[in-house]
């Protein structure tokens, strides 16, 4: 639902874009452009602001989980007493930070296509991983108590276990927190939107092809790609 509204928004500010160019020869370039031929000046004005409240907290996000997850591999490897960390976040939000803004001062995307590629391979190997350790908990969680089961003694293990038959592969994967809690559902909401915020690159990555009229199919493909 959240993937399906994302696109919907992305893709009626390409129409909205590509109606001012074709219908009422206007040139919207960025999504203040877009603002004001909608609104006026304070449109223009009210698009920016929410551009720049959006991306800020996108990326304060960002540095945020960057500096946690840095910090907690160097701890994990390097430090033995898990109390005490062995570089503060602080430092290293110091570190990563010059360089992500000097990428950010890059205007045309063409110029961070490597910088992007490498990124995608990052998160490649990270899903992998994921994906790994995933399947390596379900196996070790909920299968092996059954696979080490000896057919021999199996009868008698199901019976103790569990008078009315059941298997003790349900008992052993019940372990395995499966149910759904209501009162979480807006904090989903939110991480799903998170996931969704690359609404702020929808114009500029549409400005930046060689062929802009094939974005609406690219960019669909890429998120239900994405999404499923």
């Amino acid at each position: 639902l959240v993937a399906l509204l994302a696109l919907h928004c992305m893709l009626l500010l390409v129409h909205c874009q590509t109606y001012l160019r074709d219908t009422r020869s206007k040139h919207a370039v960025t999504y203040g452009d877009v603002g004001y031929y909608a609104f006026g000046r304070i449109g223009s004005m009210l698009v920016d602001i929410c551009i720049i409240l959006t991306q800020t907290g996108f990326a304060v996000a960002y540095l945020i989980f960057i500096s946690h997850n840095v910090s907690d591999i160097l701890d994990d490897y390097y430090l033995e007493d898990k109390k005490d960390s062995i570089v503060s976040r602080g430092l290293i939000l110091a570190v990563i930070l010059p360089p992500l803004v000097i990428l950010s001062w890059l205007r045309y995307l063409k110029m961070l296509a490597p910088f992007s590629l490498l990124a995608e391979i990052a998160i490649l190997f990270a899903l992998f991983a994921v994906f790994a350790y995933d399947i390596q908990s379900i196996i070790t969680r909920a299968w092996s108590p059954v696979l080490s089961t000896k057919i021999s003694s199996s009868s008698q293990q199901l019976e103790d276990h569990d008078p009315s038959g059941g298997s003790s592969f349900i008992s052993t994967a019940s372990n395995i927190s499966l149910w759904l809690n209501l009162s979480r559902l807006p904090y989903f909401f939110g991480i799903s939107v998170y996931c969704y915020e690359g609404v702020g690159m929808v114009m500029p990555v549409k400005n930046s092809m060689q062929n802009p009229s094939s974005f609406n199919r690219i960019w669909s493909s890429s998120v239900i790609l994405v999404t499923t």
